[in-house]
């Protein structure tokens, strides 16, 4: 098993590679549904997974390096829900995300549109994947 240090060192790594006043957009994999019940089996994205060690879906890491070369990670993730975890199994939750996956900042993923924005707003350099992030945007009907 893969110590949670290890994904804050390969997540610093990234960071010290970003050009400054970047961010970086890495999202996980969606649960796809097979039929009207029942999901396809679940398989975090390997870049996201290496990165955060987070293997729930619906997720988003957001890496940021600004003109100082400060730099800061952000998670967005589904909310617990007593009752969606009877028939999906646990969720971790933002809350507990933070500490237990050494973020430096998380959110519910509910957030991800107004707190992107101004995550994103400022910076010179954008990363991202389109293929992920459309298949994300397809999901939740933004697209």
């Amino acid at each position: 098993m893969i110590e949670t240090k290890e994904f804050l060192q390969r997540r610093t790594r990234l960071l010290s590679q970003l050009d400054k006043n970047a961010v970086a957009v890495i999202p996980a994999a969606v649960e796809l549904t097979r039929s009207r019940d029942t999901e396809f089996p679940f398989r975090q994205d390997s870049d996201f997974y290496y990165l955060t060690g987070f293997n729930e879906p619906d997720a988003v890491l957001v890496l940021c390096k600004d003109r100082d070369e400060q730099v800061s990670s952000h998670l967005f993730c589904r909310n617990k829900d007593k009752i969606a975890e009877i028939w999906h199994g646990r969720r971790v939750g933002y809350e507990q995300a933070k500490t237990q996956y050494l973020f430096d900042h998380s959110y519910p993923l509910s957030e991800l549109d107004e707190q992107l924005q101004a995550l994103v707003n400022t910076k010179r350099v954008l990363y991202y994947d389109r293929v992920h992030i459309a298949t994300l945007m397809i999901k939740f009907g933004r697209y």
